[in-house]
C-alpha cells in the first residue's frame, strides 16, 4: 500500500475512479498507461484497457485520466496526452476514438489534453478540454463537438474556465458542475447558457479554510445534491451540503502523507452506496 509499481496489484499515479453496477472498481492508472479493474473483494487488478506502454495505437493509452462506465459495462476513457476519448466495448482489447482526433488543437473536432468526462442518458459525451479552457459535447456518432461551456480564453470571469478538471452533469436540472483547477472554484453552468455562476470556492483565490480550495480536481454530486470535491493541493476531500458554500472535511488531514488518515494530492472522488444484505 502506498508503493508505486506496474504489477497487477500496484498503481502508478492513479487518477480517475468509477464503480460499475456490479460494484467492480475501475482506476485510471495514469503512470502505467492502463485502466485497471478490481473485482469486488480482489487484491489485484485486471488490465481492461491499454497495454502498459504509452502510445497512440488503438490498444494503447497515453496518460489516461478519467473513466466513465455505462450500464452495458462499456468504457469511455479520457486519453489525455493523445488528445482523444477512447471507447472500449465490454471485453474489447482495443478502443475506438469517439471524441478528438488524436492531434491536439482547438477546432471543433479536436481536444487539447482532455480530462473529466460524462456520458448522459442520450449517450451524449461531455469532455473537459483543459488546455482550451472549455467543455465540448459530442453527440453519439458525431465526429465534431459542440461548445457548451467556456471557450472564451483562460480567466476568472463567469464566462470563462481556468484549467477545468472535473465535470458532473445533472440532467434533472439541465446543468453542469465544473471544477476549475487553477481558478480555485466550482462553477454551475446551465446547458445552453453563455455563462455560469460560481457556487463553491472563490474565483482566483486559493486557501485552506472551509470555503476555499487549493486546486480542486474531481467532483461528485449525490442524489441529495451534496457535492464532494477532491481539494488536491490541500490533500483533502471536502463535502458541501446543497446550497452551502462551507465545506466539511471528510477525508484527509490537510497534510500530505501515507497514513490511513492522510491523502496526497487526491484527484478524484466517488461516493458508493453501501449495500447491506440481511437474513430474512
Amino acid at each position: 500500500m502506498g508503493i508505486s509499481g506496474s504489477s497487477s496489484s500496484d498503481l502508478y499515479i492513479p487518477y480517475g475512479i468509477v464503480i460499475d453496477k456490479n460494484d467492480n472498481i475501475y482506476v485510471a492508472d495514469f503512470g502505467n498507461n492502463r485502466i485497471q479493474k478490481w473485482v469486488l473483494g480482489s487484491s489485484s487488478g485486471i488490465t481492461v484497457a491499454g497495454n502498459g506502454t504509452n502510445g497512440s495505437n488503438s490498444n494503447q493509452l497515453d496518460q489516461p485520466t478519467a473513466i466513465f462506465v455505462d450500464q452495458n459495462l462499456n468504457l469511455y476513457i479520457s486519453d489525455s496526452n493523445n488528445n482523444r476519448v477512447q471507447y472500449y466495448a465490454n471485453g474489447a482489447l482495443s478502443g475506438t476514438t469517439v471524441a478528438g482526433t488524436g492531434i491536439g488543437g482547438s477546432s471543433a473536432t479536436q481536444l487539447l489534453y482532455s480530462l473529466g468526462i460524462w456520458l448522459d442518458s442520450n449517450s451524449d459525451l461531455y469532455v473537459i478540454d483543459r488546455e482550451n479552457n472549455r467543455v465540448m459535447k459530442w453527440a453519439q456518432g458525431s465526429s465534431t463537438g459542440v461548445l457548451v461551456a467556456g471557450g472564451n480564453g483562460i480567466g476568472y470571469l463567469n464566462t470563462q474556465l481556468n484549467s477545468p478538471y472535473g465535470i458532473v452533469v445533472d440532467e434533472t436540472t439541465n446543468v453542469m458542475y465544473i471544477s476549475n483547477f487553477v481558478g480555485q472554484s466550482v462553477i454551475k453552468w446551465s446547458i445552453g447558457a453563455s455563462n455560469g455562476a460560481f457556487v463553491l470556492g472563490s474565483s482566483g483565490t486559493s486557501g485552506s479554510n472551509s470555503t476555499l480550495f487549493n486546486n480542486p480536481s474531481g467532483i461528485f454530486v449525490d442524489k441529495y445534491g451534496t457535492m464532494y470535491v477532491a481539494d488536491s493541493s490541500n490533500h483533502r476531500i471536502q463535502m458541501f451540503c446543497q446550497n452551502s458554500p462551507v465545506g466539511i472535511t471528510i477525508a484527509g488531514t490537510g497534510v500530505a502523507g501515507k497514513s490511513p488518515t492522510q491523502l496526497t494530492l487526491p484527484r478524484a472522488v466517488l461516493i458508493s452506496i453501501l449495500k447491506v444484505k440481511t437474513k430474512s
